[in-house]
């Protein structure tokens, strides 16, 4: 690492004791260059302070906390902080705080090559803390992990990426590397309503944290049960030197965080960033920062990723290897699940030993699973027993089970429709949803069970009137095939404004909030699934202006080669309080993939004596 060992002569004090005053003459000279050469307006300035043009002019640093900054108004003033930041390189060495040239790595390296820095001249104090810390790293190679959706969970489609640090002391995969991540800060007991307001609209601040990697595996593949890709970048010695630079800078440094936006992958490509200037990723998310997103875009960069690594979760593990099952050991291990104990059916006793010992390798990671302590004493007795039978199991290795998320469609989407209403004749709709997939968008890369979409906005121009057909806030749904093994749960949550097309009017908006649970069935290619929801209408179209009761459905996904996708439902309405009423709604949609970023869709739906047919075209961007 040469800026690394140019900094450790420096450090080690080789060239001079340090310095008991300022050398002012030699400082003038330092900031008179400094402005000549303007270097507070250099963009790699800017990246290492984290400025970014404000609102009404100049720029704001995203960096909240004040130790970061040197001037008072260093959060705001490019050219003050730089100045300030010189006078502190010449501060006196001291034994009590950590001495800025120190602190401050990333920018000593690079205006010490801007200004040419005699370090005769300057303070030579003796950096162990940040010696030692790059000496553990020892750092090789960098990587970028992006860990998948988890089972049942529609929230985790927007995941999360981190940064690993691999080190030369270990072996590629080896769990003892370095992760570095970025994470807001919020209380453990906080409510998710709070949590979530607060997530959205900055109520939280960030922090980048660096831990050992295997405590990554372990929340995100042991805990979360979610698979992991690893993507190797293609970072020369100096730029990963930069990024190790400046993540020293960060340790407990708070900086804005929303969770739209300024989020763990937005963060991380500011590193990236300051690692090659000449690279512009955090422009490219003006709005919002999908973890997803950001790993398509680096794709987009000629041979930026090396190769790719997939890491299987222990759940995707333990369902892999019950395909494999044939109904009699099902039935077994089944009947073990049930019982969480050693507690054998018959059939146990006519298994072969090769298969005993399968069952209870699977059984045995299944009470991992659990994490429980009465199944972690069950555990030992599985261990115990599983000793006694003296033969090896042969690893298998299994197909990846999803693909890579940069194969998936882009987060966001517009929808162009022409259909035709019964009563109405005619119509266009111009659809824009800001994030991110629903059942019938393309699979690839997605998770199979889930569906989740906010801001989503559909517009319905007839030939004499344009209203807003459905402005859809918050969409999550999750249909996950029942199985024995698995305590996974349906459920649905929405909240949209659309309109009721129940009611004999035209042009009757109402809010709508529902929330359910259900069941759901695999059988093949077809995703199945009964659900059950409590319903909530507000508007002026109901008497006391509001409904309140429920709905019952089936319904049914059926994939077809993958370019095919149908979804048919059929629902029961029934209000008992408000405007009292009771309707079916029978839908039904076919969907053709052009590509990955492209589809066709053809919809229908009836209501009482409504009804609709439309053909869409959908582009994701």
């Amino acid at each position: 690492m040469k800026v690394l060992f140019f900094c450790l002569i420096v450090y080690l004090g080789l060239f001079s004791s340090a310095y008991s005053s300022y050398d002012n003459a030699y400082l003038k000279i330092l900031l008179k260059q400094s402005k000549e050469k303007e270097l507070s307006s250099k963009r790699y300035w800017h990246l290492l302070l984290h400025y970014e043009p404000s609102l009404l002019e100049g720029v704001t640093s995203n960096v909240e906390s004040k130790d970061f900054f040197f001037a008072k108004d260093g959060k705001t003033n490019p050219s003050s902080e730089l100045e300030a930041t010189l006078k502190s390189f010449f501060r006196p060495v001291s034994s009590l705080k950590e001495h800025p040239q120190c602190r401050f790595v990333a920018r000593y390296t690079w205006l010490k090559k801007q200004l040419d820095l005699d370090s005769v001249k300057l303070p030579s104090p003796q950096c162990n803390k940040f010696l030692n810390w790059v000496r553990d790293l020892d750092p090789s190679s960098i990587s970028m992990v992006f860990p998948t959706y988890g089972m049942g969970s529609p929230l985790s489609i927007y995941s999360h990426t981190f940064i690993k640090i691999n080190s030369k002391k270990y072996p590629e995969g080896s769990y003892l590397n370095t992760a570095i991540s970025f994470s807001a800060a919020f209380p453990s007991n906080e409510n998710p309503v709070t949590l979530t307001f607060k997530g959205v609209f900055g109520g939280y601040q960030g922090y980048f944290g660096v831990e050992p990697y295997y405590l990554k595996v372990k929340a995100y593949s042991y805990l979360d049960n979610r698979d992991l890709f690893e993507y190797y970048l293609n970072l020369t010695e100096d730029e990963i030197d930069r990024i190790v630079l400046h993540v020293w800078e960060l340790k407990d440094i708070s900086m804005d965080y929303y969770f739209f936006k300024k989020n763990c992958s937005y963060y991380l490509l500011d590193l990236l960033e300051i690692a090659r200037p000449s690279l512009a990723l955090k422009e490219q998310f003006a709005l919002w920062t999908i973890p997803a997103d950001t790993i398509r875009l680096l794709f987009e960069i000629p041979e930026f990723v090396i190769k790719t690594n997939y890491f299987p979760s222990k759940l995707t593990y333990l369902y892999q290897r019950l395909q494999d099952l044939s109904e009699e050991e099902r039935i077994v291990l089944l009947h073990l699940f049930e019982a969480k104990d050693l507690s054998f059916s018959n059939n146990w006793y006519s298994l072969r030993d090769e298969q005993k010992a399968f069952l209870l390798e699977i059984y045995r990671d299944y009470l991992a699973l659990i994490a429980t302590p009465e199944a972690a004493n069950v555990r030992k007795e599985v261990v115990n027993l599983r000793s006694e039978i003296d033969l090896v199991t042969e690893e298998k290795s299994y197909p990846q089970m999803v693909e890579s998320p940069e194969q998936g469609h882009a987060s966001s989407r517009w929808s162009f429709g022409v259909g035709l209403q019964e009563e109405k004749g005619n119509f266009l709709d111009i659809e824009l949803r800001l994030s991110l997939h629903d059942f019938l968008d393309p699979g690839i890369g997605f998770d199979r069970f889930s569906e989740i979409e906010t801001g989503k906005l559909r517009v319905r121009s007839f030939e004499d009137k344009v209203i807003i057909e459905d402005f859809t806030i918050l969409n999550l749904t999750s249909i996950f095939p029942y199985d024995k093994v698995y305590d996974i749960s349906s459920w649905r949550f929405l909240m949209n404004i659309k309109q009721d097309h129940s009611q004999q009017c035209f042009n009757c908006p109402i809010f709508n909030l529902q929330a359910g649970t259900g069941i759901g069935f695999q059988l093949g290619e077809t995703l199945s699934y009964i659900l059950v929801d409590a319903d909530y209408h507000y508007g002026d179209a109901y008497e006391g202006k509001f409904q309140l009761g429920g709905q019952i459905g089936i319904g049914g996904l059926y994939s077809l080669r993958k370019k095919w996708k149908v979804n048919l439902s059929l629902y029961h309405f029934r209000f008992y309080f408000g405007e009292k009423d009771m309707y079916w709604e029978k839908k039904g949609a076919v969907r053709y993939s052009l590509n990955h970023n492209q589809d066709l869709r053809l919809e229908g739906k009836t209501i009482n004596s409504y009804s609709e047919v439309k053909l869409g075209w959908q582009i994701f961007f």
